[in-house]
């Protein structure tokens, strides 16, 4: 009798700790106007969500006391701030982060654009929950500029927007921090067969042999933030036969070394062409 006593006052006391809890609001900035697909979610967890084009975010989850939620858009500060008993309608201000920009020397010299083509594709279905990145390590050469970026899907059955990431390189071979200054978004049309990034405006020069770039699933185009926590459309990306790196990481926490899933072949690495200058 006594261990049941005892499992149901651990039961009890599980239960008071973990409350469900509604947060919602939106994102700005200093000014005031929306800041659209930032990432809300709870620090070191896998629950959040990602605002909507208006900046407004809701979602649902079971909460600890000493629960905390960080907000973060590229281009931003992040903030963190602690559940509260209120946690609906708050509005969040993010700061626009400072970037040094370094002197710009204008040569004549003419650089080579050179493209990188990659035709081995097989078809891949993964399920694009919201805040997921998946990103795949891209050879270029050391002193390079990334040009472009594109990300090849066999079907998409509705109109996700995706938002695409570049990363550099750490001495272990793992993408380190985001070479982008801003969010870069995009709608995929239905049954459209790739996705393209112009990435020429943001000078992003490779100091090693390499970087990781991919693609973060931001949703579909909802005004009701509560059916944009929802949309968790399919995707069918292309992928590669080979060993390569390929990474996945859900909102804010670190990225996984992770075999994109297939039933026929053991490794797999999101396909995409890109071009550089030399």
């Amino acid at each position: 009798m006594r261990p049941l006593i005892f499992c149901l006052l651990l039961f009890t006391t599980n239960t008071i700790l973990l409350s469900q809890t509604e947060i919602s609001g939106k994102v700005i900035d200093e000014i005031g106007d929306a800041i659209p697909f930032a990432t809300i979610s709870l620090n070191g967890k896998t629950q959040g969500t990602i605002a909507n084009q208006n900046g407004l975010f809701y979602f649902s989850c079971k909460t600890e006391e000493a629960d905390t939620i960080q907000i973060s858009c590229i281009g931003y500060e992040s903030v963190i701030l602690p559940i509260s008993k209120d946690n609906s309608n708050q509005t969040i201000t993010l700061n626009k982060k400072s970037y040094e920009i370094p002197d710009i020397t204008i040569t004549r010299v003419q650089r080579k654009l050179k493209r990188i083509k990659d035709n081995k594709r097989a078809r891949c279905s993964i399920r694009s929950h919201l805040g997921t990145q998946i990103v795949t390590f891209i050879e270029l050469p050391k002193g390079s500029t990334l040009n472009d970026v594109t990300f090849y899907c066999k079907r998409s059955l509705n109109t996700p927007i995706v938002g695409v990431q570049v990363y550099s390189m750490n001495h272990k071979m793992e993408p380190k921090e985001s070479l982008l200054t801003e969010n870069y978004t995009t709608e995929i049309s239905r049954w459209s067969s790739k996705v393209h990034f112009d990435l020429k405006k943001y000078n992003i020069t490779c100091s090693k042999h390499g970087l990781f770039v991919g693609i973060v699933f931001m949703g579909e185009p909802n005004e009701d933030p509560k059916k944009q926590n929802k949309a968790n459309p399919y995707l069918y990306l292309s992928s590669r036969t080979q060993k390569a790196i390929t990474y996945f990481k859900s909102y804010h926490l670190s990225f996984i070394q992770q075999n994109f899933p297939d039933t026929k072949h053991r490794f797999l690495n999101l396909e995409c062409s890109y071009s550089y200058y030399e």
